[in-house]
């Protein structure tokens, strides 16, 4: 049965069809018994009688409907692989291979886009269906024919060498990639000039920065070096004034010699500390198998002569050793050893306790207290250079954990506290693991 809004159409065509006056065929929708709308191909045929005139019209209808819609849904793929290939933003040119009278395999441009053609300076009419290798000079230098072989013959990926298009007027840089799809090769153009252009202005920047830190470590040398000499003449001349005229000091001269003392022996520390963090990378120290244990052991015993024995301080009894220029090993222990002893509650017998494990790959060390802790909302501000919580007051040159930081990061790790105000701290810090390291004993 035609659909209701096709019945004149259909009755047209079919009388149409019997009075001879269309073509032999046509395609019109049927309603199927279920419902559904059928797609029906018309054919006209004819019998004759005895002395050949035409007896009867015979109309034959064919169910088309699964032909047409294939047909429709390759119509659609086609149009949206035209809309791809024109628009991409990438050049596309399909080969076709085949075999010359030579027996030489040889490639017919199929089809190039827009891109493409600019990229080769070339235009649809000047290369469609003619070889390759006449076609595009600009490929013709390169691997292009080696590849589109491989392609064709077994179906393998290509990666060629960038080129530069000299004929755009300047040096645009393109990187091509062959491969096989069904019975063509494909191959794509794609300009990477922004890309290659921002990836050296990010070199450039980096050996830029690069110089300015090395300037300003060498700046930071030099000062904290220079400053050195006159503090070392300003304790001189102190320690001379009391030897020479103590007697006759009152109580004032003798606060104002030891706040000379203390600031001179803080400047001492701040000065030591910028030549440690102007040296990180700049230590003529190779990189070597460090026992753990060792390394601990030498920071306490440097932190025992400014804090004195009365603290307790545990190590967990299996170090193991690593990878690392020892004296910063040995410094990175002493400042948060140091930072632990520096800062003890009132009433409070510390104890620090260093501990070891290992996570992905990396060494896991720890440094704990039962010290005054840190506010959650200082557990970052406390690693930044000259960053001090508690003030003046308490001994400190304000660089200890920066300088810590600044070392445990140049080696590939990460440094970080966890901490409760009142209850204590335990600083992290994690070291890569090498080959080459093994458990101490």
């Amino acid at each position: 049965m035609a659909p209701p809004r096709l019945r004149a159409e259909y009755e047209n065509t079919v009388r149409s069809v019997i009075s001879f006056n269309a073509p032999q065929t046509a395609e019109l929708p049927l309603v199927s018994r279920d419902g559904g709308e059928r797609i029906v191909r018309w054919e006209r045929t004819y019998t004759y009688d005895n002395d050949g005139s035409i007896d009867e019209v015979i109309s034959i209808g064919i169910d088309v409907t699964e032909e047409r819609e294939v047909e429709e849904r390759l119509r659609l793929s086609e149009e949206r692989f035209r809309s791809v290939f024109v628009n991409a933003s990438n050049g596309v040119i399909l080969l076709e291979p085949h075999t010359t009278p030579e027996g030489e395999m040889d490639f017919t441009i199929l089809d190039i886009n827009d891109e493409a053609m600019r990229l080769c300076s070339v235009t649809k009419g000047e290369v469609a269906g003619k070889s390759f290798e006449e076609c595009l000079p600009c490929l013709r230098k390169m691997e292009a024919f080696e590849s589109l072989s491989r392609a064709a013959r077994d179906g393998k990926s290509t990666t060629l060498p960038t080129f530069q298009c000299q004929s755009l007027g300047s040096e645009t840089v393109v990187e091509v990639n062959v491969f096989k799809a069904a019975r063509n090769v494909v191959v794509t153009l794609k300009d990477i000039t922004k890309q290659q252009q921002n990836e050296q202005r990010l070199v450039d920047q980096s050996h830029a920065l690069e110089e300015k830190n090395d300037e300003l470590e060498r700046f930071i040398y030099c000062t904290s070096h220079d400053l050195k000499s006159p503090l070392t003449s300003l304790r001189g001349m102190v320690n001379l004034f009391k030897e020479d005229y103590g007697e006759t000091f009152d109580e004032d001269a003798w606060y104002y010699l030891e706040r000379i003392e203390a600031n001179t022996s803080r400047m001492e520390r701040l000065i030591t500390s910028l030549l440690k963090l102007s040296r990180i990378d700049r230590s003529p120290e190779p990189h070597e198998a460090v026992p753990v244990a060792d390394a601990i052991n030498e920071a306490i015993h440097r932190c025992r002569r400014e804090h004195g024995d009365d603290n307790v301080i545990e190590m967990a009894s299996a170090m193991p050793v690593v990878t690392y220029v020892r004296s910063q090993l040995v410094e990175v222990f002493e400042q948060l050893i140091g930072n632990a002893l520096t800062y003890v509650g009132e009433d409070t017998t510390l104890t620090v306790r260093i501990d070891h494990g290992r996570d992905d790959g990396m060494h896991v060390f720890s440094v704990s207290d039962n010290g005054v802790g840190i506010a959650p909302e200082h557990t970052e501000k406390i690693f930044k250079v000259f960053e001090r919580l508690h003030g003046k007051d308490v001994p400190g040159s304000g660089i200890g954990l920066f300088l810590a930081q600044r070392i445990v990061k140049s080696r590939g790790g990460a440094i970080w506290v966890e901490s409760e105000r009142g209850v204590g701290s335990t600083f992290y810090f994690t070291v890569p693991v090498m080959e080459e390291d093994r458990r101490g004993i």
